[in-house]
């Protein structure tokens, strides 16, 4: 939903962007010789939880290789898609052969939705920003699996964070990537990368990765396995976008937080060193570029603190609700999480991602 500032200001040539949303404002002319400058404000997370509780509730099953992950990336690019403002919108399609689960040794057809933001200044940089959008096939019932944690809700904040930079000048380019197959071993961001010139990676800022924003006790901001280097030093330049990250969910007041290393009884070591994630698309990414992965769950939980345990919520069976199509859906989240948990954590990631890609490609704003 737009809301609307109205103030008048002299006649001239104004650029006009709310920093929080970065979309540009519209001006009308007045009687008086002056200009009604109309400065669009959106409210966090509303497109983004319009996207996600449609890919739940339309696009249940949107397993890799199904009709229904195909229309579901058509609803992807449709949802990134916003008239003619020069944003490249394609389906590049991908094949592999699945190596788990119903579809073992069979060949499957997915495909990646990109959306190519270019930059204005001809620097050669480029941010990747990605989700996956296909939901998993672990249960038994995997064809009602509406997957609204895992990943409407990533899916979702990806689609709003398209929204927010239409038409907005940035120094770099944005490639924002609804990755297919995830569920089956990270296949769409693995065929993404395979896709990349040396170029491209040579002059990539980073990669953010959004994944199960919902269920989590906790917001997080974790970096990759290329944090440390073989003597166990945290290497600057590939925990930047972790950094950041923390640093304006702190300006913000939003608790944002890392991965602390708890070592379970028995072991020597934790499961991820102390701020770095795992299981997710940005590990695709994270052995040739700085990666960030926002989620929710609770890496301060058992039995292996390895943040597969994303709640003590008692209405929660087991902790966790990905993968299982009984949990993972907009009836039993709502009731366990309460009415406003949505709105909210699709806000709190929306408002800390637009703000760090904001600041990485350099986006013209005038706050």
């Amino acid at each position: 939903m737009l809301q609307t500032i109205v103030k008048q200001a002299p006649k001239q040539t104004i650029k006009v962007l709310a920093i929080a949303m970065m979309v540009a404002g519209v001006t009308a002319c007045n009687d008086d010789d002056s200009e009604t400058i109309i400065t669009p404000v959106i409210t966090y997370g509303e497109y983004g939880t319009d996207t996600a509780l449609t890919l739940a509730r339309d696009y249940s099953g949107r397993y890799m290789g199904s009709s229904t992950e195909l229309a579901a990336a058509q609803y992807m690019k449709q949802r990134m898609t916003f008239g003619d403002n020069g944003n490249e919108v394609i389906l590049e399609p991908f094949t592999f052969v699945a190596s788990r689960g119903p579809f073992a040794d069979q060949t499957i057809n997915s495909q990646n939705v990109v959306v190519t933001h270019k930059g204005t200044e001809n620097t050669g940089r480029i941010l990747y920003v990605g989700a996956h959008y296909d939901s998993a096939t672990q249960y038994p019932n995997y064809i009602d699996l509406e997957g609204l944690d895992d990943n409407a809700s990533g899916s979702g904040v990806l689609s709003e964070l398209v929204y927010h930079f239409n038409g907005v000048n940035t120094a770099d380019t944005i490639k924002f990537v609804a990755f297919g197959s995830e569920e089956g071993g990270l296949q769409g961001s693995k065929a993404f990368v395979e896709s990349l010139s040396q170029d491209e990676i040579d002059n990539a800022i980073g990669m953010i990765n959004l994944d199960s924003l919902l269920t989590g006790d906790n917001m997080y901001a974790n970096a990759g396995d290329n944090s440390y280097d073989d003597d166990g030093n945290e290497i600057a330049a590939n925990v930047k976008l972790r950094e950041a990250a923390l640093r304006i969910a702190n300006e913000l007041n939003l608790g944002l937080q890392v991965n602390p290393a708890i070592i379970p009884p028995g072991a020597d070591e934790p499961y991820k060193p102390l701020g770095v994630g795992c299981c997710s698309d940005q590990e695709s990414f994270d052995s040739i570029m700085p990666v960030v992965a926002f989620e929710a769950t609770n890496w301060s939980l058992g039995p292996d603190f390895d943040g597969y345990t994303q709640t003590d919520n008692p209405d929660i069976p087991g902790g966790y609700s990905w993968h299982n199509p009984d949990v993972d859906n907009e009836a039993v989240l709502t009731q366990a999480l309460g009415e406003e948990r949505i709105k909210q954590r699709m806000s709190s990631f929306a408002r800390i991602v637009t703000e760090l890609i904001a600041e990485q490609v350099q986006a013209e704003s005038i706050r």
